[in-house]
């Protein structure tokens, strides 16, 4: 639509420049009786509207109610409402309009959504995330510190490891969740992480994530009650010949050899 402001020559400093990079305003213009009414919002698009047309140094501006929104940071409802207030107010005169603007503005058909500030819906935006974010992840902050001791021990114990290096725990600390859920004390799982990767040549090179963990965990803590029985016996695989030696765990490790062929050397 295309607006005429009314004493737009009041503004002008300088009317024989092509565009006023500044203009005069009063400073009555806070208690000015025909800005009442509006919300801050809108008193602002009149300012704006003002420097629409400073810009031309031309009383008559061209107005696209979408990119006016947009410059301005307004909600197009408002804009409409605002130039209707304008309009009636001596303010502006319109001399060309946009009908199905204009009627939206008039019939208020559809009802007005509140978040139509841009900075409210953008925090709106950002809190919806958190929740979803919230939601998903059903850990406590104790599964993911079991799962960043597990990932700090497979480094540890194998140095190698650069994919274990780049997971992010969060992925992990379900499973700690679900052995919780399943009765088992966060304590319990943490003593038996820092005995699984103590020397121990069977579970240190086997256990690279928490679901291997996880799947294992009857295993590994039948045998760490064997050793709290017999604290001078080595903690080792139930299953002699299978376990690894230090030298065989490392090579193990750095995937020279498959398990297999390093069992079947022996023989």
């Amino acid at each position: 639509m295309r607006l005429k402001i009314v004493k737009f020559e009041d503004l002008k400093h300088r009317p024989n420049l092509k565009s006023m990079p500044w203009f005069k305003i009063s400073s009555l213009i806070i208690t000015d009786r025909k800005l009442f009414g509006l919300d801050p919002d809108q008193k602002w698009f009149w300012i704006c509207l003002l420097c629409f047309a400073a810009q031309e140094n031309s009383n008559e501006v061209e107005i696209d109610v979408p990119w006016a929104a947009h410059e301005a940071g307004v909600c197009e409802e408002k804009i409409l409402q605002a130039i209707e207030h304008f309009k009636k107010n001596n303010m502006i005169t319109i001399i060309k309009s946009d009908k199905s603007s204009v009627h939206t503005c008039n019939t208020r058909v559809t009802p007005v959504i509140h978040a139509c500030n841009t900075r409210v819906a953008i925090e709106k935006s950002r809190e919806e995330k958190i929740i979803n974010k919230q939601q998903v992840l059903k850990f406590l902050p104790i599964d993911l510190k079991l799962a960043e001791l597990l990932k700090s021990k497979i480094v540890e114990t194998n140095p190698l490891a650069r994919k274990i290096k780049k997971v992010n725990p969060e992925k992990w600390a379900d499973h700690f969740r679900l052995l919780r859920k399943d009765g088992v004390n966060p304590d319990q799982i943490s003593q038996v992480i820092n005995w699984a990767f103590n020397g121990n040549y069977y579970y240190a090179p086997n256990i690279q994530s928490a679901k291997k963990f996880r799947a294992e965990w009857d295993r590994i803590t039948g045998d760490f009650g064997k050793s709290k029985q017999s604290p001078n016996q080595r903690p080792v695989q139930t299953n002699e010949a299978t376990a690894l030696t230090v030298a065989e765990a490392e090579i193990l490790a750095r995937g020279e050899k498959t398990r297999k062929e390093i069992i079947a050397e022996r023989k």
